[in-house]
């Protein structure tokens, strides 16, 4: 992931958590949408993002 943007792992790492929260909460605050992340999907995201 870091490495195809020429970051930081750790900024990077950091950036996705963001991006996934923020699809979660996209999820809990408007159901039925279709860009949201559900909160199996959000766990299997942030377990990516801890991944070393």
């Amino acid at each position: 992931m870091a490495t195809a943007t020429g970051r930081e792992e750790r900024d990077a790492r950091r950036d996705y958590q963001i991006w996934a929260d923020d699809r979660y909460d996209l999820h809990r605050n408007y159901p039925g949408t279709t860009s949201g992340m559900t909160g199996e999907e959000h766990a299997q995201a942030t377990a990516r993002a801890a991944m070393p």
